[in-house]
């Protein structure tokens, strides 16, 4: 199998290129063409719904996550809590520690 790879300052160079090397019997499937669509050849209404779905999705999100932050706090006794945070736990005990101070099995039967 054998790699050839070349760079073109335009896309329709590259695509005429791709057409002569079909003609002379080089499959299609064999052939790629990576292109960074700085002209904006590629434009695609998905593009264009993904970038104003994010925005909405991101309004919605805030609105919701605001609503239930403010719902949590107006429950009695949770709205301190959620106001102030959970209080820290103490740090458990190295695994080493608990090993050390287990106390030895008894072998008398």
């Amino acid at each position: 199998m054998q790699t050839i790879t070349a760079l073109f300052d335009d896309y329709d160079d590259a695509a005429d290129a791709v057409g002569e090397l079909e003609s002379m019997g080089v499959p299609p499937s064999d052939l790629s063409i990576i292109a960074n669509n700085a002209d904006g050849r590629h434009s695609s209404a998905a593009a264009e719904d993904a970038a104003s779905g994010a925005g909405i999705g991101a309004v919605v999100g805030g609105a919701g996550g605001l609503a239930t932050g403010l719902g949590a706090i107006a429950i009695p006794g949770v709205g301190p809590v959620v106001a102030a945070g959970w209080r820290r736990q103490p740090r458990a005990r190295p695994r080493a520690q608990l090993l050390v101070e287990r106390p030895a099995a008894s072998s008398a039967v």
